[in-house]
């Protein structure tokens, strides 16, 4: 734990070192925040093993020391209370063996992601906001809002080493659910179909480790499909056709022709 480690006499300097950002500011608050939330998907994670399993339980007992590790309750600036004496090293231990255990029982759990499933889906959503500005039709509201899941993606791409891959697949996986909500019941919304595919695959890529695989691209064309026919009830494909706005530079080929121009490690 990085936060132990730290040379910070205090517990709050000890973030700031850490967290590299200052006391009191606004990114201080978002990583501190990101680390809570890293120590709330461990808890779900550990929460979902079976009733009963002793590496449940066992995990199960240590939380509470690992939740005040992260939000200290005590005096943050005091320096009688140091950072390396926030946890023990029997629940630091505990930590990394739970850790090991879930990478395990919960594949993708500990994904390691390669340079470039990372540079591929920051590209599918920088292009989603090029997609999104060009959509002067979508109510201003429901760009504002994906744009702002989408930057928060990308903000966590950019801190990846501090915070891991599992905080990007979470909020990554929330744009998904929303642009797809939205292609299924909003008519300004259906021409964004045929882009949830590679999203979807871009998403894919990190979570799994692979490269651009047959079976990859079949999961995502098979998302694409199940999406479309949920909108062909309200509008026929030539329409949808119609409507869609021209793709950014560089945003690439539809998902549906993509087994024509990928290959693996491009």
């Amino acid at each position: 734990m990085r936060f132990r480690q730290t040379s910070q006499v205090t517990v709050l300097n000890g973030w700031v070192d850490v967290l590299g950002a200052p006391e009191g500011s606004v990114e201080w608050a978002q990583r501190h925040a990101e680390v809570v939330g890293l120590y709330q998907g461990v808890l779900q994670q550990v929460s979902s093993l079976p009733e009963g399993d002793p590496n449940r339980d066992r995990a199960l007992r240590y939380a509470p020391a690992w939740y005040r590790a992260v939000v200290w309750q005590n005096l943050w600036q005091s320096s009688q209370q140091r950072p390396s004496q926030v946890v023990s090293d029997a629940a630091l231990d505990q930590l990394g063996s739970i850790a090991e255990i879930l990478s395990y029982r919960l594949p993708g759990a500990a994904a390691s992601p390669s340079d470039e499933a990372v540079a591929r889906l920051r590209q599918e959503l920088e292009d989603w906001l090029d997609l999104l500005a060009e959509s002067a039709d979508v109510p201003q509201s429901a760009r504002e809002e994906i744009a702002g899941q989408i930057r928060h993606v990308l903000w966590l791409l950019d801190n990846i080493d501090t915070f891991g891959v599992a905080p990007v697949v979470r909020e990554a996986r929330t744009v998904v659910g929303r642009v797809t909500e939205a292609s299924a019941t909003q008519n300004w919304a259906k021409k964004w179909t045929t882009r949830i595919g590679a999203l979807v695959l871009a998403l894919g890529l990190l979570t799994q480790g692979l490269e651009a695989t047959t079976q990859a691209l079949e999961a995502a064309q098979e998302t694409v499909t199940v999406v479309s026919e949920i909108v062909r009830g309200e509008s026929s494909g030539s329409e949808a056709q119609t409507n869609r706005p021209a793709l950014p530079s560089g945003s690439g080929a539809d998902p549906v022709d993509a087994e024509e121009t990928a290959t693996p490690g491009g």
